[in-house]
């Protein structure tokens, strides 16, 4: 899928995900990510969700999408710095914990 047929880049913070409470890291949560107004974590909700490479090339991700120790959302041990979807999204973050 080219770059261009992407309507929507799915917004990561420039920070780490930490928790809410006590600003940690919020290590091994779940991103999840759906169609609008729905709940992500349904998997008949969920939209399909790029990650862009360096060269602009783009992988399909599988949900959930994993954060690591640090709080970077990660696939396959690289950070991943740019998602990308074709649709408005919902999005839902967790802790390892649910």
């Amino acid at each position: 899928m080219a770059d261009s047929d992407f309507n929507y880049q799915v917004d990561l913070p420039n920070t780490i995900f930490t928790e809410a409470r006590s600003f940690k890291a919020l290590a091994n949560g779940k991103i999840y990510v759906g169609n609008t107004d729905t709940d992500p974590v349904n998997p008949s909700n969920q939209v399909p969700v790029f990650m862009v490479n360096e060269d602009g090339s783009t992988v399909q991700m599988s949900q959930p999408i994993i954060i690591n120790a640090g709080g970077h959302p990660v696939y396959n041990g690289q950070i991943i710095s740019k998602l990308v979807t074709d649709s408005s999204y919902s999005l839902a973050i967790y802790n390892a914990y649910g």
